[in-house]
């Protein structure tokens, strides 16, 4: 067999086969790699949608209860929205029964009880009214007045008490009661608030209402003497039936403690000062003197004036109530 020569120019073709080669290869090992890189990216990709499947359903099952809590949390509003308006209509229906029963106490003379200030006695004044049994306490503020700053106990008389405040309260204790206010006066007004003294001005009377009042001056002497005719309230001896300066005390005592007057009215001289509807000038009255003064001032004759907008720690209240 002859030998075969390689020429300059076939060498030269064999180097760029083999180049050619070469690059196949490289160009096949390339796409092997980007194939393996694909198919950990298709995977990674899948686990992700996998894991974001499950959030989903969770999120589902989230929702289901959502909407389960929401369904108890409307029957739970529903309900208690119900017994509110049960509440409602039992306070309507009991006031309602409170009025039908005083007509009947009225002509008889008996005292009646109210849910907000306890009772009241029938005074036989001309006309009839009934008065608070006691003065206004603490307890009964605090039932009606969300601060209670200043109280001494629940059964120590209210003081701190200016005229307008006393007006106010006395809507309250209507209101509370299923009364008609008998007091007309600007919504802005507040317990407490500092009101000027010309506005005791605007507050009108309403006459035909029958809700809770302050006595008047004449009122509160006739109901003071208590159908006799003592110094004092009940009694010639001031120390039996009233608290004034010469027991020496701090401040206003319980009511109720002493001995009351002819109609069952406990406190009308001494421990506290009550205001009157009555007014002298710009001022507005108040009788019965108080722990602070002297037995002079506890006399039922006594009478004193001050600023609707006064307050001070011998200053209370009293309210009252017309006999429809």
């Amino acid at each position: 067999m002859a030998d075969r020569v390689v020429t300059k120019e076939g060498y030269q073709e064999y180097l760029e086969g083999l180049e050619v080669v070469r690059g196949w290869k490289q160009a096949a090992e390339t796409a092997e790699q980007r194939a393996g890189e694909d198919a950990q990216a298709r995977a990674a990709l899948e686990r992700e949608l996998e894991s974001t499947r499950k959030q989903v359903e969770a999120l589902r099952g989230n929702g289901a209860v959502a909407a389960a809590l929401r369904g108890q949390l409307a029957a739970s509003r529903a309900e208690v929205e119900a017994a509110r308006r049960e509440q409602v209509a039992l306070k309507a229906r009991v006031a309602e029964l409170e009025r039908e029963r005083q007509p009947r106490a009225a002509a008889t003379g008996q005292p009646v009880v109210s849910h907000v200030l306890g009772t009241l006695c029938y005074i036989p004044h001309s006309p009839a009214f009934r008065l608070m049994k006691t003065p206004v306490t603490d307890g009964m503020w605090a039932g009606l007045v969300p601060d209670t700053q200043g109280m001494r106990g629940k059964n120590h008389p209210r003081v701190d008490v200016s005229w307008f405040d006393a007006v106010i309260f006395a809507n309250l204790a209507s209101v509370a009661d299923g009364l008609q206010p008998f007091y007309r006066i600007p919504d802005t007004w507040a317990i407490g608030a500092h009101i000027q003294d010309e506005m005791a001005s605007r507050v009108v009377l309403d006459f035909d209402a029958d809700g809770y009042r302050l006595p008047t001056d004449a009122e509160w002497e006739f109901a003071g003497k208590g159908g006799e005719d003592f110094e004092y309230a009940g009694s010639d001896d001031c120390a039996a039936v009233a608290w004034t300066s010469e027991r020496g005390l701090a401040g206003p005592q319980p009511v109720g403690r002493l001995d009351p007057n002819g109609y069952g009215l406990y406190d009308m001289s001494g421990n506290v000062w009550e205001w009157c509807q009555d007014q002298v000038g710009a001022d507005r009255v108040y009788r019965g003197g108080s722990w602070y003064d002297t037995p002079w001032f506890a006399r039922v004759a006594d009478r004193y004036r001050g600023a609707p907008g006064d307050r001070s720690s011998y200053l209370g209240l009293r309210l009252a109530r017309s006999i429809p």
